[in-house]
């Protein structure tokens, strides 16, 4: 009962605060994120990787991590009263990370947590897909100066540009909340591969 109470509560304490904090803040708007992630890879593509898709979105993947980190560090004390150890309350913890950076709802069918073992999994996983289209690929659609399709990326996706900012961004919470996991995160479906829709899974695997 007391679990039950205290989870209600911080579920009030973050709807709240996630808009208090969403009109104090700097805003995101998703059609600039979009343009500013296309043009950092089409000059990673031309300047430093030589026209290498592939190598500019492993680069973007890598600066991510770092990026996310240095977010978090500055603001996990502030959001521990939404924190928790308990990995099926992940979809609640990151729909108030995307509000406050984004402005925008996950609907509760977009976003699951899946425990280990239960749809045949290894690892505990949370899973999202974002409404109608992807957000980071919406301005690269119609791009032409860079070829963008599934043999130019290889290994990478284009959405995976922002994976590395998700993956540490749950590493800080775990790590702050003293649970020994190692979080990965992946983009298992991507528009800009010819998929039909974008699909990212967050694995937590025990250290």
């Amino acid at each position: 009962m007391f679990r039950f109470l205290e989870r209600e509560f911080k579920d009030f304490l973050g709807d709240l605060g996630k808009r208090f904090v969403r009109r104090t803040q700097k805003k995101m708007n998703t059609l600039f994120l979009s343009i500013m992630i296309l043009e950092y890879t089409r000059l990673s593509v031309e300047f430093l990787h030589d026209g290498n898709l592939e190598a500019a979105l492993e680069d973007f993947h890598n600066t991510g991590k770092n990026t996310g980190k240095g977010i978090m560090d500055e603001h996990l004390d502030a959001a521990s009263y939404v924190l928790s150890k308990s990995l099926s309350e992940t979809p609640r913890m990151a729909k108030i990370f995307w509000y406050i950076a984004m402005g925008e709802d996950i609907p509760r069918k977009n976003i699951r947590f899946i425990p280990k073992g239960t749809e045949g999994n290894e690892y505990d996983i949370l899973t999202w897909t974002f409404e109608n289209s992807c957000i980071f690929c919406a301005a690269s659609t119609e791009e032409k100066d860079i070829d963008i399709n599934k043999e130019s990326m290889g290994n990478q996706t284009w959405g995976g540009q922002c994976a590395g900012i998700f993956e540490s961004i749950m590493q800080s919470v775990q790590d702050y909340v003293r649970n020994d996991y190692e979080v990965k995160v992946e983009e298992t479906k991507c528009i800009m591969r010819g998929d039909s829709e974008n699909e990212y899974k967050m694995y937590f695997i025990p250290r």
